[in-house]
Order: structure tokens, then C-alpha cells, then sequence
């Protein structure tokens, strides 16, 4: 055992020295070697942090989402409204706690200097369903949550940044969209809720303070995502069946027909979407046909590095060194030269990694898909490190075996000649030497070709159409204070607002949304054909103004957009995207028909749909688009809102002026989110 560690450790010594007097063959191999590992090592850390690593809370196989599936075969699952879900935690589940959560926008601060900041609103069981304990202070109670209490928690980091880290924050008064709370402590490192960007926290029932006060209210209103724990020794299965006896005492839906069963799905299987895990796959594919190219080429190189030591080689079989010894010597070499350029790969893969947010061509990589569980970059881990180590020895191994072959046939007396690999020696090393170029050539081919498939693929994942054309177009966020524009109100500010706006210098046309693509659908509703009842459907609701298609390039494929006469007459009417067209008139003309939008802009009213726009992705680009109504502003205005503003030049130049126009307006107003439309997708 000595014996064979002291001849291991001579081969090494033996192999570095002869490295070292080829610093330029070094540099080559530890540079291609080092690609190819450092590409696999990013990747598989990605895959680890996407799809395999256990969410960060404790016993997370037992939390699931619990949503509302329609009765037929068709149609997605959507979320709780609040009446639905208050139903829920008063009926016997199969939960030890059921909350309710929904993203939502706060503005930190007077508006003046205000910090817009993605929240969450929760409920008061939120933090204990996912078993997480406050790093200061404490989490909401459930009678602070019934009563809407004033209060908050807040992000780790903004702590740190925002208050500098003060404890006294607990217990301290900031103004959340122009309300004073107070804030009952601060979240752990790294943690920002199941939206993946939050930064503060308000109660459920604080949230008609800084939304509108009929959020919680409207039974129609489908938004409260819903996150539950199971309890102690019940099973997925059984959870199923006790949730589905749950359907019929939920009710039916507001607007009438059967049921929609509650239905729960893991955690853990939420975190990405279909696509996103496909895109992932893909990758990993592209990383590996980069690995094959580096291990071919390396071959290539080491065996030209035989061709020039034949000479020595054939002095040493000569002098009476086995072949054995020398295969030992070879394979030393080539797994010294391995484990360097692993050593190479993981620092390059860490230097990949925090590079991640400068990829604005695969947001989806920055966002984690739809659950963003783990905000921290992802990190090499021991086991991921101990795989990249793993790769590192099998390439070197892989790429010593030609030149070992080669050895195992040498002719002592060829290689004191010079022979050997030598074009015009023998012709079986001849043919030896040509074999192993082609398989190494065809290895780096194939490898090549796959590595373009599979990233041209990739490219395609990434740049799905949006459905409307971003550049030129800038946006803002804007919120009205409540107390001095209380609903009546709204419509009228904003039309003034547009029509100012759309006067300066280099503005084509200026319009409104709820929310802007890339925040994904904030709010969600039914919509049922009032000619031909059936199943109620769930769909994306956009409230928008009549300049809103042409601003944002959404094409118009029939019928028309709003017509401004006919809003001001207050005659009822939508526009609907081409999928809801297909789903909801799968062999007839939507244009024309009639539809009831359970949504309090009609408050029951039936509407006529005027056209059918093309479809657009609100979401991320892993998020296919959705049946979505578009319905006008006009009807429904609220406090906060997005602005769009198109110009032929830089959109980016307009910021200045738009920042002045609407403080001439208002100066109450809060204006953020100041940025190009494709600089809000790309983030």
C-alpha cells in the first residue's frame, strides 16, 4: 500500500514537472477543460436550485396550494376569492392552517421621496403555515388581522438598507401608500414570500386601506392565492378525497352553476412552470454537447503531445520501464491536467453565476419561475462541488485513454528512431493516428451541432412573442391619494392626466392599465355568455382606456377597440383576447354577443364584446397568456394604476418631462417605476 501511494505520488510529481515545461499546451487544455466543466457545474447548480433542492421551510413535503377547479374536464384552476376562502378556514380541512396570500404594490414613505415596494398581503396564519418565526418583533395576530390593524412587517434587507439595521424599528411608524403603520418586526434573511419579491407584509384586512375598500368584499373577485399545511398523518391522497367533500359546502360560484371543488397541489412541485423546467432541461443538454467538444479537443491536444515525446518515451521502454509504468505516467498526467481545469470550471462557474442578473434575454432565470422560494443567488454547494470534482476525474480519464492505447502498441525500436507517430512510419500507426483524428473530429462536430440545436432552442423559449411591441414605449406607475380621489373621481383625473401627457413634445398617444406586462394578471374574475349559459370560466381582467391597444402595438384581429362615444353614453361593452374568443365560441362569433364580467365595474350589468385582440403574455415568458377581458377604465378606476406613454424616439428621454407634467398636476401625486417597457421585462 506504501509502495503503490509512493509510486501514485512520483507519477504526479513526474507529471507536473513535465507540465510545467509546456506552460502554452497547459494553458490551452486548463482553458478548454475549464469551459466545459464550469458550464456543466452552473447548470446543474441552476437545476439544483430550480427543481431539487427542498424549499427552505420546515417539513415542506407538507404544504400544497389549494385552488378552485371547475366541474368539467376543461378550464384551469383558479384562486379564492375572499368570501371563499373565509369559508374554507371556518369548515373542518384537512389542514393544521390554511392562508390566504396576493401580491401587491406599496409605496414607502411621503410621496415626495417614496420607495415603491412589491408586498404581500397575507393573512394572520400565513408565517406559521410556512413555519416561519420573525428575526425581530413578531407576526400578525389573527384579531389584528380580522380588525384590519394598521400594521407591518418588512424584508430583511430593506431593514438593513432603508433603516440601517436599527432594532428599534419594532415597534417604530412608516407611511405605507400614505398610511401610518406600525411595524411589528422583521422577516429572516432571504425570505420574500411565495410571490418571490416581497419586501413588506400588511394584514388580509389592512389591505382595503391601501387598495380600494371593496377588495374583500366582492365575491367575485378571484385573487387570494392559498397556501396550507396538511396535517400531521394525513396523506396527499386523503387530503383530496376530504377537500373534495368540501365542494358542495363551498357553494356555487356568485354567478350561478355547480360547484368549483378545491383542489391541492405540492409546494414543491409550484416552483416552476412546465416550460421553465424544459428551458432548464435544455440548457443542461447545451452544457453537456460543451463538455463532449472539451474533452474531444483535449484528446486532440494530448495526443499531438505523444507525437512529440516518442523519443523519450522510447528511451524509457528501452532503458526497461514496463508499459504499465508508463501508462501510469500518461494517465497521471492527463488526470493532474483534469483536476486543474476542474479547479478552473467551478471558479468559472461561480463567476457565472453572479452573473446571472445581467442576462436580460432569460428573465426567467433571475425570477425562479413562479414560486421564487430562494431570492439568493444559487451557490456551489459541497455535493455539487463534489459532482464537478467527479467530472473533472472522467474527463481526464476520458481524454488519456487515446494516448494511452497508442502507447500500448508503441515498437521500442520505431520509437528510438523517431517513429511512431510519425506521418510515414508504419502504416497501421498511420491508420491508428488518422482513426483517432476523425474520432475526435466527429466527436467535436456532433458535439458542436448539438450544442447549436439545443441553444437555438433555447433562444426560441426565451424570445416567445409577447403579443405587443415594447420598444418605444415608457412607463410609470402613478397612485392618486385616496382621501382626495375617492372612486367618482378617478376616471376623471386620469382622462386629464392622459390628455396632458399625451400633448409633450415626442408622446404618440398615452394610456392606462391596472398593470403592466411583466407584473402578470393582478386581477382575475368570471365570465359567463349570458346567450348560451354554461360552465362560468375564469379570466384575466385588464381595465384599460380606449388608446391602450394602439400604444402598446396589441393588434386588433376583429371587431374593434373601445369606442370613447360610447363609453361616455355609459353603454357596457368589453374586448376579449383571440384564446377566450376560442374557448368560450369554440364554432360561433364572439363580436356582437353579450357576456356577464362578474367584476364591480358592471356590478351584474351584461356587456357586449366589440372585438378580439390578439393575445398577450402579462406574465413572465414561461407564462403561456390566458383568456383575458379587457374592461374600460372608464368603469373602474383605480388609486394605483400604470401609464403608457409611446414615442417614435427614445422613450427613455421622456422621464424628465413626465415626472414634471404630473407633479404640475398633482404634486400629491406618487409617481415610480419610471422605466421603458423593455427594461420592465428584462428585470
Amino acid at each position: 500500500m506504501h509502495e503503490g501511494m509512493t509510486t501514485i505520488g512520483h507519477d504526479l510529481r513526474a507529471a507536473a514537472q513535465g507540465l510545467r515545461r509546456r506552460p502554452r499546451l497547459v494553458l490551452a487544455v486548463l482553458v478548454t477543460l475549464g469551459l466545459g466543466i464550469g458550464a456543466n457545474a452552473a447548470v446543474f447548480t441552476l437545476l439544483d436550485a430550480l427543481m431539487f433542492r427542498p424549499l427552505p421551510f420546515p417539513e415542506p413535503q407538507r404544504l400544497a396550494l389549494v385552488r378552485l377547479a371547475p366541474p368539467g374536464p376543461e378550464g384551469d384552476p383558479l384562486p379564492f376569492s375572499p368570501p371563499k376562502l373565509a369559508a374554507l378556514q371556518g369548515m373542518a380541512h384537512p389542514f393544521t392552517a390554511v392562508a390566504g396570500f396576493f401580491g401587491l404594490d406599496l409605496a414607502l414613505g411621503d410621496p415626495s421621496g417614496a420607495l415603491r415596494l412589491p408586498a404581500e398581503g397575507v393573512s394572520a396564519e400565513y408565517l406559521p403555515v410556512l413555519g416561519i418565526e420573525p428575526l425581530l418583533g413578531r407576526g400578525f395576530a389573527v384579531r389584528e388581522d380580522r380588525q384590519g390593524a394598521p400594521v407591518a412587517l418588512l424584508f430583511h434587507a430593506l431593514w438593513q438598507e432603508r433603516f440601517g439595521a436599527d432594532a428599534g424599528i419594532v415597534g417604530a411608524t412608516v407611511r405605507l401608500n400614505q398610511v401610518p403603520v406600525t411595524v411589528l418586526g422583521v422577516l429572516p434573511a432571504g425570505f420574500r414570500g411565495l410571490t418571490g419579491t416581497a419586501e413588506a407584509w400588511v394584514p388580509l384586512g389592512f389591505t382595503p386601506a391601501v387598495t380600494y375598500p371593496e377588495i374583500l368584499a366582492e365575491e367575485h373577485s378571484y385573487f387570494l392565492q392559498v397556501v396550507a399545511r396538511r396535517a400531521p398523518g394525513t396523506s396527499a391522497e386523503g387530503a383530496a378525497q376530504r377537500l373534495a367533500a368540501l365542494a358542495q359546502r363551498l357553494g356555487a360560484p356568485p354567478e350561478g352553476g355547480e360547484p368549483w371543488r378545491p383542489v391541492a397541489s405540492p409546494l414543491a412541485g409550484e416552483r416552476v412552470s412546465p416550460v421553465v423546467r424544459r428551458s432548464a432541461w435544455v440548457l443542461l443538454g447545451a452544457a453537456l454537447f460543451v463538455l463532449a467538444i472539451a474533452c474531444a479537443n483535449v484528446a486532440g491536444l494530448l495526443l499531438a503531445r505523444m507525437s512529440d515525446r516518442r523519443r523519450e518515451l522510447g528511451v524509457r521502454l528501452a532503458l526497461g520501464a514496463g508499459r504499465r509504468r508508463l501508462l501510469q505516467l500518461v494517465l497521471a498526467e492527463s488526470l493532474l491536467l483534469g483536476v486543474l481545469g476542474g479547479a478552473v470550471g467551478v471558479a468559472l462557474a461561480a463567476l457565472l453565476l453572479r452573473a446571472l442578473p445581467a442576462l436580460p434575454t432569460l428573465p426567467w432565470l433571475q425570477r425562479w419561475g413562479d414560486l421564487a422560494l430562494a431570492p439568493e443567488l444559487p451557490r456551489l454547494e459541497p455535493r455539487l462541488l463534489l459532482l464537478a470534482a467527479a467530472a473533472a476525474l472522467l474527463c481526464g480519464l476520458v481524454v488519456g485513454v487515446a494516448p494511452s492505447l497508442r502507447l500500448a502498441r508503441r515498437d521500442v525500436a520505431a520509437a528510438l528512431r523517431g517513429g511512431g507517430y510519425a506521418v510515414g512510419a508504419a502504416p497501421g500507426g498511420v491508420r491508428a493516428r488518422a482513426s483517432l483524428v476523425v474520432a475526435a473530429t466527429a466527436v467535436a462536430t456532433v458535439s458542436l451541432v448539438g450544442a447549436g440545436l439545443m441553444l437555438a432552442s433555447l433562444a426560441k423559449l426565451a424570445a416567445v412573442p409577447q403579443g405587443f411591441e415594447p420598444a418605444g414605449v415608457l412607463t410609470l406607475r402613478v397612485d392618486l391619494p385616496e382621501t382626495e380621489y375617492p372612486p367618482p373621481r378617478r376616471t376623471a383625473a386620469y382622462e386629464e392626466l392622459l390628455a396632458r401627457l399625451a400633448e409633450l413634445p415626442g408622446v404618440a398617444s398615452a394610456s392606462v392599465d391596472r398593470c403592466a406586462p411583466g407584473r402578470g394578471a393582478c386581477n382575475r374574475a368570471i365570465l359567463e355568455r349570458v346567450t348560451a349559459p354554461g360552465e362560468p370560466r375564469e379570466v384575466e381582467v385588464h381595465f384599460v382606456d380606449p388608446d391602450y391597444f394602439a400604444t402598446l402595438g396589441i393588434p386588433v384581429v376583429r371587431g374593434r377597440g373601445f369606442s370613447p362615444q360610447r363609453l361616455a353614453a355609459g353603454l357596457p361593452e368589453v374586448v376579449i383576447n383571440r384564446l377566450a374568443a376560442r374557448r368560450f365560441w369554440p364554432d360561433g362569433e364572439p363580436v356582437g354577443d353579450r357576456v356577464a364580467v362578474f367584476v364591480a365595474a358592471f356590478g351584474g350589468e351584461a356587456a357586449e364584446v366589440v372585438g378580439v385582440v390578439a393575445d398577450v403574455r402579462y406574465g413572465t415568458p414561461d407564462q403561456p397568456p390566458g383568456p383575458t377581458v379587457y374592461v374600460p377604465v372608464a368603469r373602474q378606476a383605480f388609486a394605483g394604476m400604470t401609464l403608457f406613454l409611446r414615442s417614435a424616439a427614445d422613450p427613455a428621454q421622456l422621464a424628465p418631462a413626465v415626472r414634471r407634467e404630473v407633479a404640475a398636476f398633482d404634486p400629491a401625486i406618487a409617481v415610480s417605476q419610471v422605466q421603458t417597457l423593455a427594461e420592465r421585462l428584462a428585470v
